[in-house]
């Protein structure tokens, strides 16, 4: 009955997640594309905020994917039953992660970079919550969460040399902006392989220890 309790609330938890990442698709689309005339936007319109776009897609997959899969690990795949609480600072957290991608989608248009720092706080968050995951799921830094949590600040590292940096215009910014959001989730999905596609034959790759 516990764990049928369990699985029910981690299923409503993904489904106000999915819903907001929806929204913020969505929101991304109207944003960038759609005029306030409900007409789509000519290409001149489109293309100065096309990166922008493009670093928001390429973030929200695998947070997304992410999620779902952590979800899954911790909580229907664990043998034993998580720490009381966990669901609901994991609940806490996501909410929290998908309310600023959502905003970070409305932010698309905004003049200068204000979407990036929407950005910057979007991954210092989750690094919070990865820190914090690592011990209250996995008992070790030296997990999925922990890499996410190193990427994340090698990212924004980046991030803010870019920010700073006087040599590039605005334009130049946005782009390599893009290219360190996409190279974030290239690694990520490179090390992290195992943990969003484990194996056919086995329901986890990545042991999760039990309390």
């Amino acid at each position: 009955m516990e764990n049928d309790a369990i699985k029910r609330s981690v299923d409503s938890l993904q489904r106000i997640y999915s819903m907001i990442i929806a929204l913020a698709i969505a929101y991304a689309i109207s944003t960038v594309f759609i005029d306030e005339h409900q007409y789509l936007r000519n290409l001149d319109a489109v293309l100065p905020n096309l990166p922008k776009f493009l670093t928001f897609i390429v973030i929200i997959v695998p947070f997304f994917h992410g999620m779902n899969r952590h979800l899954d690990r911790c909580y229907l795949a664990k043998e034993s039953n998580p720490i009381k609480g966990a669901l609901l600072y994991d609940f806490f957290f996501f909410f929290v992660e998908s309310v600023i991608l959502f905003i970070f989608a409305g932010t698309l248009r905004s003049p200068g970079l204000t979407c990036y720092k929407v950005l910057a706080i979007l991954l210092l968050i989750d690094s919070c919550w990865a820190i914090l995951s690592c011990w209250v799921h996995y008992k070790t830094f030296k997990n999925t969460p922990g890499t996410w949590c190193i990427i994340n600040a090698i990212s924004v590292g980046l991030g803010v040399i870019v920010y700073f940096h006087h040599y590039f215009d605005e334009l130049g910014k946005v782009w390599i902006f893009f290219i360190i959001a996409l190279a974030r989730s290239i690694v990520d999905y490179k090390l992290c392989w195992s943990f969003y596609f484990p194996e056919a034959t086995s329901s986890e790759i990545e042991t999760v220890k039990g309390d």
